[in-house]
């Protein structure tokens, strides 16, 4: 099989996400600073009462208390603005979800902090929910060995998000509503297995994917000075397919190779041996 050592896939800009569109099948996240076109859209269906009932509410209240508070689902914005044919892009709103001390702008910039996230997101992160009644939490989660990627994962958490994580020998914890619906609608994978890079992502110009590369390999590999060699280590082969496309553009080329081998390290300190001292994982190299 021939492979080039340099691919030219051409880009795409993108300077922000519309998290309005990127969240718009959460029923969790709640719109702040909408009262303008809320109204407009009640006004240009024909007021409260006949805006209610094409919404299938009730009565007229709840959608009055919207429309006063200027906060409102999601879901049900992106409903009435269908209705009433009103644009839906606002960028002085607010994403926000209940019980959450996390709020994001509408549109979220696309700059070098939340691509380390995502580089750092797909080399040691993974997200989990529970939404039993008598345990309900969302948590984006990220694992690490060394002080220095403590750190820096923190601190790029502090700048997408506001807010700091807890942390814990080997993990750092953001438990946040909104932030685990904002990691789960870029379709990076949920866990080490699925991983993958975000098709949002592919394409962006090398600039901005600089910044994620040097973060997955701070998390996940490592980068030879002097030389244009990497390797990193997987259980997702999905992801190093993406993360060698992404190098080649960069002029870097790599070779695969797979085995099995037993759990170790981070996982079962963290886990218990108990749990994952027998099992067999494959794993993948890109060298």
């Amino acid at each position: 099989l021939i492979t080039p050592l340099n691919l030219d896939v051409g880009h795409e800009e993108r300077h922000e996400f519309n998290l309005l569109d990127q969240l718009s099948d959460s029923k969790d996240v709640i719109v702040r600073d909408v009262e303008e076109t809320v109204g407009k859209s009640i006004d240009s269906i024909g007021g409260l009462k006949k805006a209610a009932q094409k919404l299938g509410f009730d009565s007229k209240k709840t959608l009055g208390n919207y429309k006063y508070r200027g906060s409102i689902p999601l879901d049900v914005l992106k409903q009435l603005t269908e209705i009433s044919d009103t644009d839906l892009d606002n960028k002085k709103a607010k994403l926000a979800a209940k019980r959450d001390a996390v709020e994001l702008p509408a549109r979220i910039s696309v700059d070098s902090d939340l691509m380390r996230l995502i580089g750092y997101y797909l080399a040691e992160g993974y997200i989990r929910k529970s939404e039993k009644e008598d345990e309900q939490f969302y948590q984006v989660c990220f694992a690490y060995g060394e002080e220095q990627l403590k750190d820096n994962i923190c601190e790029c958490i502090e700048s997408v998000f506001g807010i700091l994580p807890s942390v814990e020998e080997n993990t750092i914890t953001l438990s946040s509503n909104l932030a685990y619906e904002f990691i789960s609608s870029l379709n990076a994978g949920t866990g080490a297995k699925d991983k993958k890079v975000p098709e949002r992502i592919k394409k962006l110009p090398k600039e901005r994917l600089s910044p994620l590369l040097a973060a997955y390999f701070a998390g996940d590999g490592s980068v030879e000075k002097g030389r244009l060699h990497v390797q990193a280590t997987s259980v997702s082969r999905k992801l190093l397919d993406d993360i060698d496309m992404l190098l080649k553009r960069f002029g870097i080329f790599a070779r695969y190779n797979s085995s099995e081998r037993k759990a170790g390290g981070i996982l079962l300190d963290k886990y218990g041996k108990e749990h994952y001292e027998t099992r067999m994982f494959e794993s993948h190299k890109l060298h």
